[in-house]
């Protein structure tokens, strides 16, 4: 499937995220989503850096596609 379809399909608006990982299983979909690394001021030198200090991870509960739930998880830069 094309990756931009499935971000339409979703709803979600935010230019910054790719699709990562789909999996189906028997009773739900599985969407994993990863933001884009742009650009930030370092809080100490105020430097844009592309340097990441964490991610963390996020649950959502996304639309029913063909009477199959789809959990959609995010991964935060």
């Amino acid at each position: 499937m094309q990756d931009h379809f499935i971000i339409e399909l979703l709803g979600i608006k935010n230019k910054h995220v790719e699709v990562w990982n789909i999996e189906k299983g028997s009773d739900k979909w599985c969407i994993e989503l990863h933001t884009k690394v742009k650009k930030q001021k370092c809080p100490f030198c105020k430097e844009r850096t592309k340097r990441i200090y964490s991610y963390r991870k996020q649950s959502i509960q996304g639309p029913i596609l063909s009477n199959t739930p789809v959990k959609i998880i995010v991964k935060k830069s």
